[in-house]
């Protein structure tokens, strides 16, 4: 997993003190050499690109692209078991209420970028990333995986991952109640 948001294996219900658990693991606030944990009673360094990030995989997927392109970024952690992305002050920049988000403070007014693959293209687009090429076929051949990524494989995935994780250990009778649910989305992260 990308060093940003990594923070040593857990089950999703015990995130309550995820943000504890990276910083103690963390010298300083450097998560690494480019990313630093913003916590969430601290500002946010001016003129710099903040990403606004859970410990997800559609999360992953920015972490490192940011890394990547070796530019400064700040990360404030998003907790979802207290559904902190469906607040007012999360959802001003990202109406889906979803993570991740990023907001380029780089730009004036701040521009805000939310849902993954736009994200991936917003930066190697600002940044003029050889991982977006500029010729009409390359590009479009890029754009086309990081589609299907983001409408078959991410989902997929994702919903594999509720279903083991979350819903199985949260549900009664999991074993009868989503056996037909969990079978179909490893089928299909499979065909993908």
């Amino acid at each position: 997993r990308p060093l940003a948001l990594r923070s040593g294996r857990r089950r999703m219900s015990d995130s309550a003190s995820v943000e504890t658990k990276i910083e103690t693991k963390i010298e300083g606030n450097m998560l690494t050499k480019h990313a630093r944990l913003v916590p969430h009673d601290a500002k946010v360094r001016p003129n710099t690109l903040v990403f606004y990030a859970a410990d997800t995989m559609n999360n992953w997927k920015i972490s490192m692209m940011l890394e990547e392109l070796e530019v400064p970024y700040d990360v404030v952690f998003v907790d979802l078991m207290t559904s902190a992305q469906k607040k007012p002050e999360y959802t001003k920049n990202n109406p889906n209420g979803r993570t991740p988000t990023l907001v380029d403070n780089t730009v004036n007014p701040p521009f805000s970028v939310f849902e993954s693959g736009a994200i991936l293209i917003y930066l190697a687009e600002k940044f003029k990333s050889p991982l977006l090429p500029t010729d009409t076929r390359s590009r479009s051949e890029v754009i086309q995986w990081v589609m299907w990524q983001m409408s078959g494989l991410g989902p997929m995935m994702g919903q594999a991952m509720y279903f083991k994780r979350i819903a199985h250990s949260n549900t009664e009778n999991a074993d009868i109640r989503l056996d037909f649910s969990i079978k179909r989305y490893e089928k299909e992260t499979i065909r993908l």
